[in-house]
């Protein structure tokens, strides 16, 4: 991994814990936190908390973020530092200072999911559906252009609207990580990186992954999980309640025929695997209370 990919990881990570809804920028006092972690903070008069704000401050305001530090005025802030310190270089700096003691993003293995045979053939029968759900949380419409690709944003959009999370199932923070471990890295950083199709499935596979394992321990099951929560939720709001850029006919059609499509493959497997509860044993079912049966039900 290459020195920028690692600065990248740290600063997603940071990012991430100061704002689930925005890890393209990082807030100062999460930049103080690195600091503090990475046993910086308060090592001379210069590197107080008040004087790492400043220098947050002044790098925000040049790239008129304002408030949030973008990758690049982090990686200018990090150089500040590196000169108060006075260290022999920038890179020893990093290296002995930053890299061995921040907090990072970890990867999230897929690779026994990608080979996997019964997933491998799940991916191909419900391929076209998905490309249609694909295309509608798009950034592009254009069929003919190949920069289709999802945002952050509407990733996050789509695992809400099809069940995926916001339950008891995976949180929004699992959601950002895995799709900072599903995008590829662009090395200009000019802009946040977002998903193509081919990471798009990568990202619904690492969904798999982080499912609580229920007394089955096939992984194409898991899959089945992620996809039978989609069918559920799609079957509670239907296919036009998904509104994301929800602006053209095209858009539309997208959803329209891509829900169709993915819940009429979905029935006809799970009628195969007899009705069966993929995450049953995973996941608790729970029922809705209100706010005073859950007061009543405390111990004290």
């Amino acid at each position: 991994m290459s020195l920028h990919h690692q600065l990248w990881m740290i600063f997603s990570y940071y990012a991430l814990h100061g704002d689930i809804s925005s890890p393209s920028l990082m807030h100062p006092q999460q930049f103080v936190k690195l600091m503090k972690d990475c046993d910086v903070l308060n090592r001379n008069s210069n590197l107080e908390e008040r004087n790492i704000l400043v220098i947050c401050s002044s790098e925000t305001f040049k790239d008129k973020q304002r408030q949030k530090l973008t990758y690049s005025c982090f990686l200018a802030c990090l150089m500040i530092i590196s000169n108060k310190l006075e260290t022999d270089d920038f890179k020893t700096f990093l290296q002995t200072d930053i890299l061995t003691r921040a907090k990072t993003m970890l990867p999230i293995d897929i690779e026994e999911y990608k080979s996997d045979n019964n997933i491998q053939q799940l991916m191909n029968e419900f391929k076209w559906p998905l490309k249609e759900i694909f295309e509608f949380y798009s950034t592009h419409i254009d069929r003919r252009n190949v920069s289709h690709v999802i945002s952050y944003h509407n990733f996050c959009q789509f695992t809400k609207n099809f069940g995926i999370s916001g339950g008891s199932i995976l949180s929004t923070y699992d959601i950002g990580k895995i799709f900072i471990a599903s995008v590829a890295i662009d090395y200009d950083f000019t802009k946040f990186p977002a998903l193509n199709f081919e990471q798009f499935i990568n990202a619904l596979l690492r969904c798999s992954s982080l499912l609580p394992s229920p007394d089955r321990s096939l992984k194409s099951d898991k899959l089945k999980g992620i996809l039978y929560l989609m069918w559920k939720s799609s079957q509670v709001n239907g296919s036009t309640s998904y509104k994301v850029n929800h602006t053209t006919l095209l858009k539309a059609y997208f959803i329209i025929q891509g829900s169709h499509a993915f819940k009429s493959k979905f029935t006809i497997m799970w009628q195969k695997d007899g009705y069966d509860h993929y995450l049953a044993g995973a996941i608790p079912e729970m029922q809705p209370q209100n706010i005073f049966d859950i007061v009543s039900n405390l111990e004290i």
